[in-house]
């Protein structure tokens, strides 16, 4: 799956055989359902595997927050997460938030990077 960034939407890299995820940018789509279910869904029908993920978000709305919680949390259930990289704006405050919160609800160690801008 390889879903290019809109000025609404992140994009999305899923590499199955690679056991890679990459999204990249913003989220705050018109429908958030219609964007984010495809993903959902392509990633719970993939057989378990280890997988390493990316993240990276200039902004990201709560709808879309929602998604990327039940995202990786298929992932704990299905998958072994080998690494997760969050990147954030040197100045982001609410993105390192947010990745210390999903961290902890979902058990999962994220390394947090820090970015100059996206």
């Amino acid at each position: 799956m390889n879903i290019p960034a809109t000025i609404s939407t992140p994009k999305v890299f899923l590499d199955p055989e690679l056991g890679e995820l990459e999204i990249i940018g913003r989220s705050y789509p018109s429908n958030s359902l219609e964007f984010w279910k495809p993903i959902l869904d392509s990633i719970s029908e993939i057989p378990s595997r280890k997988f390493s993920i990316k993240i990276g978000f200039e902004y990201l709305n709560s709808s879309s927050l929602k998604f990327l919680y039940g995202l990786l949390k298929i992932f704990k259930e299905k998958h072994q997460v080998i690494s997760i990289e969050w990147l954030c704006e040197e100045k982001d405050r609410d993105m390192e938030e947010i990745a210390k919160f999903f961290s902890e609800e979902i058990s999962l160690p994220f390394k947090i990077i820090k970015v100059a801008s996206f």
